[in-house]
């Protein structure tokens, strides 16, 4: 997981990486061509809706209308195929800041280039220390340190994600 790798790769990572450390996940838009490009349904019932901007030029200082739109109507189709469940809107995009005439969600989140590389960090720490773990000693308790080591843990993923002005 980068930035500028083709999207759909990206995206494809994103789903990879969330059932590795045991978090459902599917591509909405990818296998019925609408929705977020990614949707996370965390163990507490939250879903985080997802959407991957990693191809924006990483000096880009503005999120453009266009993308912040993406994110709402990914949350609005999330509101009609899952009625009264809550989400978290989430955007890979490397700047923070909102173009003029642009509207980010409230309580949305972005994942910038330094927390996304934080976040594939603890990904590969974890990874590692499980692949380096006799497989006859494996237990539930050493993959829940593991993730709990590498801030993995479903209430902690993404908790460096920043807040958009």
């Amino acid at each position: 997981m980068a930035f500028g790798v083709p999207a759909d790769l990206f995206e494809q990572a994103l789903d990879d990486v969330a059932k590795a450390i045991g978090i459902s996940s599917s591509r909405p838009e990818k296998i019925i061509g609408r929705g977020p490009d990614v949707l996370w349904l965390l163990p507490d019932g939250t879903f985080l809706v997802i959407e991957a901007k990693d191809e924006v030029e990483l000096a880009r200082q503005e999120i453009y209308k266009s993308e912040t739109e993406q994110l709402l109507h990914s949350l609005e189709w999330f509101k009609q195929e899952y009625p009264g469940r809550t989400a978290r809107p989430l955007m890979v995009h490397p700047a923070t800041t909102t173009a003029h005439a642009a509207v980010f969600p409230a309580d949305g989140r972005m994942i910038t280039p330094d927390v996304l590389d934080k976040f594939t960090a603890s990904v590969r720490n974890f990874a590692v220390a499980v692949a380096t773990q006799p497989i006859s000693s494996m237990t539930e308790k050493f993959v829940y340190e593991q993730l709990e080591a590498n801030k993995l843990l479903f209430d902690r993923c993404w908790s460096g994600a920043k807040k958009v002005t």
